[in-house]
C-alpha cells in the first residue's frame, strides 16, 4: 500500500495524522470526489459514494513519522482536496469535526454508545411516565362526576362569600365614617389636651413658687420652735432674779442682804435687796394663781410694804430709813417706825412659809429647805433685834427658801403648759 504525508490533524487532540491507501483504490478514484456537479443531487450522492469509499479504502493513524513516496506525488494535491471535502461531508452528517486520529475516534464511539444507552433509558422513562398519566387520566374521568358536584359546590361557596364580601364593603365604609367623625374628636382632644397642658405648666409653676415660699415658711416656723424650746427651757426667773449665797451674805440681783461688824452694808442696798425679794415673792405666787391668805403685800421697790390680812389697813414698811433707831439690844423698846420694820419682816417669813406650804400641798415631793417656825427660820430670829451676823445669816436661809420656790415654779409652769 502507497503512504501519502498527512496534511490533516486529528480534530480533537490536533495530532498530526498520515493516510494509509488500500490496494485496490486508484487515485483516480480521489481525484474524482474532488469533482463538484452542478446538480445538489449528483453531489450528494458521490459524496456518499466517497464516505463510503473513504471508509473502507482508508485508516487514519496516529504516526507523526514523515514519509516520502516520489511515485505518488504527482495526485498528491488532488487527493488532499479529495479528502478535505470528505471530511467536511462527514462532519456534516454526523455532528463530529473530523478528521480524527484512532484513539479519539474510540474515544467518540465509546460517547456514542454512552449517549444511546442513556437515551434508551430516558425513553423507557418517559413510556412509564405517560403510561401514568394515561392511568391518572382514566381515574380522572371515573372523578368527573365527583369533581362536577365539587365544582357546584364551590359555586355555591363563591356566592356565599360574594354576599359575605359586599357585607364586609358596607361594614367598612361604615367604619370610615366613623374613623372620620373619631379622627375629629381626636382632633378636639388634642386641642383640649394641649390646652390642658398649658394650663398645666401654668399651675406647676405656681405650685413651684408656692412651694418654695412654702419651705421658707416651713424653715422660719422651724427656727421659730427651736427657739421656743429654748425659751421654754430658759427660767425667765433665774435671769430676772438672781440668787447667790456665796460667802457670809446672800445676795439677789446683786444686792447684799444682811450686814456685819466687819462689813457695814448701806441700807439703800438692804431696802433695794428686801424690795426684789417681794417682788419675787408676788411673782412666783402670781405664776402659781396663789392668793396670800395672811398677809397683803405691796410690791414698791426698795419701799415696798406689807400687811397683816386682818389688818389690811396696817402697812408696815419693808425697808429702814433711819439706820440710827434699827438695831436695839434685846428686851430694850424701840420707836414706832422700828416696830413696823420688824413686823413687816416677820410678816415676810410668814408668807415665804405660806406659799411653801401651798407649793408642798400641790407637789408632794417639795419641801422647803429651811425650816420657818413663827418669827424663826432655823431657829434664827428674822427681826432685826438679834445680832447683825445672826440676822445676816437668817436672811440667808429665807434666800435659799425663796430660790426653792423658784425652782418649783418652773416646773410647775412647765407641767402647766403640757395640760
Amino acid at each position: 500500500a502507497g503512504k501519502m504525508e498527512s496534511v490533516f490533524l486529528c480534530q480533537s487532540c490536533r495530532k498530526p495524522l498520515k493516510i494509509v491507501q488500500r490496494k485496490g483504490v486508484k487515485d483516480s478514484t480521489l481525484i474524482a470526489l474532488q469533482t463538484r456537479d452542478s446538480q445538489d443531487e449528483a453531489r450528494k450522492k458521490k459524496e456518499a459514494e466517497a464516505v463510503k469509499l473513504l471508509g473502507e479504502s482508508f485508516v487514519v493513524l496516529s504516526d507523526t513519522k514523515k514519509e516520502s513516496n516520489p511515485g505518488k506525488s504527482v495526485n498528491f494535491h488532488d487527493q488532499v482536496q479529495a479528502l478535505t471535502k470528505i471530511f467536511e461531508v462527514v462532519s456534516d452528517n454526523c455532528g463530529i469535526d473530523c478528521p480524527l486520529c484512532d484513539r479519539c475516534n474510540y474515544d467518540v464511539l465509546r460517547s456514542l454508545k454512552e449517549k444511546i444507552k442513556d437515551i434508551k433509558e430516558e425513553t423507557e422513562s418517559f413510556k412509564k411516565c405517560i403510561s401514568a398519566l394515561e392511568k391518572e387520566d382514566r381515574e380522572k374521568e371515573d372523578c368527573s362526576e365527583v369533581e362536577r358536584l365539587e365544582l357546584v359546590q364551590e359555586k355555591e361557596y363563591a356566592r356565599e362569600f360574594e354576599k359575605q364580601i359586599q357585607a364586609i364593603k358596607r361594614q367598612r365604609d361604615k367604619l370610615a365614617a366613623e374613623t372620620l367623625n373619631l379622627e375629629q374628636e381626636s382632633k378636639k382632644l388634642d386641642d383640649f389636651e394641649k390646652k390642658f397642658w398649658d394650663e398645666y405648666q401654668e399651675l406647676e409653676l405656681e405650685e413651684a413658687l408656692t412651694q418654695e415660699t412654702h419651705s421658707s415658711l416651713e424653715q422660719r416656723i422651724e427656727s421659730a420652735k427651736q427657739q421656743l424650746e429654748q425659751l421654754k427651757c430658759t427660767n425667765v426667773y433665774n435671769d430676772a432674779f438672781y440668787i447667790s449665797g456665796e460667802g457670809h451674805f446672800a445676795s439677789i440681783n446683786g444686792f447684799k442682804l444682811g450686814r456685819l461688824p466687819s462689813e457695814q452694808v448701806e441700807w439703800d442696798e438692804i431696802n433695794a435687796a428686801l424690795g426684789q425679794v417681794v417682788l419675787l415673792l408676788t411673782c412666783i405666787a402670781k405664776q402659781a394663781r396663789y392668793d396670800f391668805k395672811g398677809v397683803v403685800i405691796h410690791p414698791m421697790g426698795s419701799y415696798s410694804k406689807i400687811a397683816d390680812r386682818k389688818k389690811p389697813d396696817v402697812l408696815n414698811e419693808l425697808y429702814n430709813y433711819n439706820s440710827n433707831e434699827f438695831f436695839l439690844r434685846q428686851g430694850s423698846s424701840s420707836s414706832s417706825a422700828g416696830k413696823r420694820f420688824h413686823t413687816a419682816l416677820h410678816l415676810l417669813l410668814r408668807a415665804v412659809k405660806e406659799l411653801g406650804d401651798y407649793a408642798s400641798s400641790e407637789d408632794p415631793t417639795f419641801k422647803l429647805l429651811k425650816k420657818i417656825e413663827g418669827h424663826k427660820i432655823e431657829g434664827i430670829s428674822i427681826q432685826a433685834v438679834a445680832a447683825e451676823v445672826q440676822w445676816t445669816k437668817a436672811l440667808k436661809h429665807l434666800l435659799v427658801n425663796l430660790k426653792c420656790l423658784l425652782v418649783w415654779a418652773a416646773k410647775y409652769a412647765a407641767t402647766e403648759k403640757k395640760r
